[in-house]
Formats: structure tokens, C-alpha cells, sequence
């Protein structure tokens, strides 16, 4: 069992970095009215906010449309490093050839498969109907010989999976594939480029925004988290988190479909008001 700590970090933090699903959005997809609430009151008191999630920009849009503009946010499994209105500011994608070969076989072997552009979500029509309830993502479906050659993509999502697709996806080189579970409860991989995670894209985030890691608390669920909340200052995982990251986890908080990430939040937010407060000299320590 982990050692029991402090929820909240004995140092300034200059920054949250969190995962979405089932972190900040519930098992319904939702984001909390209490959710809301928080993430407002942390944008008054100017402790920014950034996403770290798999989900790539068209996905998170909607969401993100309320930020500050000059946020930066980590997107597509660590594939790019996007601002809150999907400018690019760091990327490691698949080319255009490889996007292209990847999804006609995976459409030849019956599969399914959906990618990012810009600030659409392309995919075959059946990963678009099973997202026909999701609001406020712009989705086109295309026919996986017509995807154009320069069309780059941070990640693939693959679905539909059978042996033949499995061993397909398994075989290629230079790519990296992580196999992952569905709200559906089904298996799918997601395809990036080699080298592609959490961790790397969190390094070129901190250079760009010159905030270091030690300033950073990052709040996850996934074992997609692993590496991105060991390198950071502070980690904090959900109570609905993967077993194998909860027995990792020091600082373990409420479940997101009970308003576990508003109620750490809004603490963390009184906790650094102290901090800064005159009777703590402003926070310097």
C-alpha cells in the first residue's frame, strides 16, 4: 500500500497538468457543473490549466474554446504540444504516406479507424457512428483511399480489431502502437509515430512555456500516465484510476464520477492562496 502523504505540494505550483477522460470528463463523457466551476475559479486566480491526454485537438475543441487562448496543452498520446485554439506549437506526427497505408489496410481488413486534422476528426463510418452522441467535434467520414498524401496526423485510432488486423498493426515499423479499452468496454489501438508519449511531449511543454516539472502537478487515471506523472512535481492519480497506477500512487483523490478532480482542485486552489498569503511572506520559502 502507498505511504500516506500531504494531498497538497509544499511548494508553489506553477501549474495542473491533467489527463481528460475519466479524470476531468466522467464515465458519461461529462463535464461536471462542479467541474466547470473550479476550472473557472482557477483561471481567476491565474493558476493556468493545461490538458495532457490522448485525445487529439478536434476532440477536445469544444472544451478547450473556453481557455485562455495562450494555454498550451498536450494532445494525441504526446503527439503534439497545441495552444487552446489548436495552433501547433511542437509535433512529432506520422507522415501522410504512413497515415495513408496504415488506414486502407486497416479498412481492407474490415477494420475501422479515425485521425486528426486541423480541427476535424476524419474516420471510417463506423467509428463516426459510435461517436453520433459526442457534441461539439467537427467529424467528416472519408474512404481511407481518398486521405490525401500531405496530410500529417499526431495519432491513428484503430478499431474493429480481428487477428488479421492485430497481427497487421503489430507488424509495422516505425510506429508505435499502445493497445487501449473503450468507454464501450472494447480493445483499439492508438498508432503514433516512434518514440511518442506522455513523457517526451511533456519535456518540449516545459520548454516552451519555461515552466519547470518540479512546479507542475499533474493528475491522471491511465497507465498512458505513467511516465508523464513521474516526471512531474507533484503527482495525483483518481481513485478510479488502473490498478497497476494506484499501487504506484502516493497522493490518491476522489473518483471523477463523484467530483473527485473539482473538490482536489478547489482545495489545491485554497492551499496556494495560503501559501501566497502575508502570513506565509508572499509564498517564498
Amino acid at each position: 500500500m502507498a505511504v500516506e502523504q500531504a494531498l497538497y505540494p509544499p511548494f508553489l505550483a506553477k501549474v495542473i497538468l491533467t489527463d481528460y477522460d475519466k479524470s476531468l470528463s466522467n464515465s458519461r463523457r461529462e463535464i461536471s457543473p462542479r467541474t466547470w466551476e473550479v476550472l473557472r475559479q482557477a483561471f481567476v486566480q491565474s493558476l493556468p490549466i493545461g490538458l495532457c491526454t490522448g485525445r487529439t485537438f478536434p476532440l477536445v475543441l469544444g472544451f478547450l474554446s473556453q481557455f485562455p487562448a495562450d494555454y498550451l496543452h498536450i494532445v494525441g498520446g504526446g503527439g503534439q504540444v497545441v495552444d487552446s485554439r489548436g495552433n501547433v506549437r511542437w509535433s512529432q506526427e506520422l507522415s501522410g504516406e504512413v497515415l495513408g497505408k496504415v488506414c486502407r489496410q486497416v479498412q481492407n481488413l474490415g477494420g475501422w479507424f479515425g485521425f486528426a486534422q486541423g480541427d476535424t476528426f476524419f474516420g471510417h463510418r463506423e467509428i463516426l457512428s459510435r461517436m453520433a452522441t459526442v457534441t461539439g467535434v467537427k467529424m467528416e467520414q472519408i474512404d481511407a483511399n481518398l486521405i490525401p498524401a500531405k496530410w500529417n496526423t499526431p495519432l491513428i485510432v484503430v478499431g474493429g480489431l480481428t487477428p488479421k488486423l492485430i497481427a497487421f498493426v503489430e507488424s509495422l515499423p516505425g510506429i508505435a502502437h499502445k493497445k487501449m479499452v473503450s468507454y464501450a468496454g472494447d480493445d483499439y489501438y492508438d498508432i503514433t509515430a516512434k518514440g511518442v508519449t506522455k513523457a517526451r511531449a511533456l519535456v518540449a511543454w516545459s520548454e516552451l512555456t519555461k515552466i519547470p516539472l518540479a512546479k507542475v502537478v499533474g493528475i491522471g487515471d491511465g497507465l498512458n500516465d505513467i511516465e508523464f506523472l513521474q516526471q512531474v512535481g507533484w503527482p495525483v492519480v483518481m481513485s478510479n484510476s488502473h490498478p497497476d497506477l494506484l499501487r504506484q500512487a502516493s497522493v490518491v483523490i476522489g473518483h471523477v464520477d463523484e467530483d473527485g478532480w473539482p473538490k482536489y482542485v478547489s482545495g489545491l486552489l485554497s492551499h496556494l492562496a495560503a501559501m501566497q498569503s502575508p502570513q506565509n511572506n508572499g509564498g517564498k520559502l
